[in-house]
């Protein structure tokens, strides 16, 4: 029994580690796209998950998601539910550990949510050009960010938006809003969970107010689309009435030439 005693508390000291890291992991990586019992967000609400798939499985797919992309039946599965790969985060064994240790934590007594601050969300009726225009150009390298980030226009495309389009490192935007939503979109680029892209912008995060306008951008794009259904009209129309006149006036100095070119006779 005195032997058990010691042994038990190096096993809690061990576990309580395990956890730590588990949760400090989860909350840089994890926590933008997860959950653990508040529901789906950009990825699966991640409670119970270790009740729902073997561990053999949680841990690999944890490790190296990259590896079951067209492989594995339920990665697929997950991959069309939610429209997005999970990343590879070079994570070690003992962060998986404390990863699946820390969701069979808070599996039993809940997360505390964590929210995008005191931003207020974009359902208004109302369209706000200006905040749209301002996201746009944030987006595109028009206006440069506070810190010197790189535009997302160097990597990404927003379809039929540019007409010179935009980088093809990165997917292409157009229906992130719609994969995402708002809360997802802010958070994603608060705390940004991709790995190409944190090297990006470590040194050089954007900020709210940056955030809160391509976000708002990317909401209203098909306010973009109607716009740019206009063009063609609107042109058309104005090759038109730019003609009147030339058809009306077009034999005005007729006879004046016709004596011109016969030598003024």
């Amino acid at each position: 029994m005195k032997k058990l005693i010691p042994l038990l508390f190096i096993t809690g000291l061990l576990l309580s580690s395990d956890l730590k890291t588990g949760e400090k992991v989860f909350k840089e990586k994890c926590i933008t796209c997860h959950t653990i019992g508040e529901g789906k967000k950009v990825g699966y609400d991640l409670k119970d998950i270790h009740k729902k798939r073997e561990i053999d499985w949680l841990k690999g797919f944890i490790k190296k998601p990259s590896d079951f992309y067209g492989k594995d039946r339920i990665a697929d599965s997950l991959l069309k539910e939610y429209r997005i790969k999970m990343p590879d985060f070079d994570l070690s064994e003992e962060e998986v550990e404390g990863i699946i240790l820390y969701i069979k934590e808070k599996s039993e007594k809940g997360e505390e949510k964590k929210t995008p601050g005191e931003r207020k969300t974009y359902l208004e009726n109302e369209f706000d050009k200006e905040k749209y225009k301002r996201g746009k150009a944030l987006f595109s390298g028009g206006i440069i960010f506070k810190n010197k980030g790189t535009p997302c226009i160097s990597c990404h495309d927003v379809k039929g938006v540019f007409s010179f389009g935009g980088g093809k490192l990165g997917t292409d935007l157009r229906n992130a809003f719609e994969n995402y939503g708002e809360e997802g979109l802010l958070m994603a680029l608060s705390d940004i969970p991709f790995p190409q892209m944190v090297p990006i912008y470590k040194d050089k995060p954007l900020d709210s107010t940056e955030i809160e306008d391509i976000v708002y951008f990317l909401k209203n794009l098909e306010k973009e689309k109607k716009e740019n259904n206009l063009f063609f009209p609107v042109f058309l129309g104005v090759i038109f009435f730019s003609s009147i006149p030339l058809l009306i006036w077009r034999k005005r100095n007729y006879g004046v030439r016709k004596n011109l070119l016969k030598g003024g006779k």
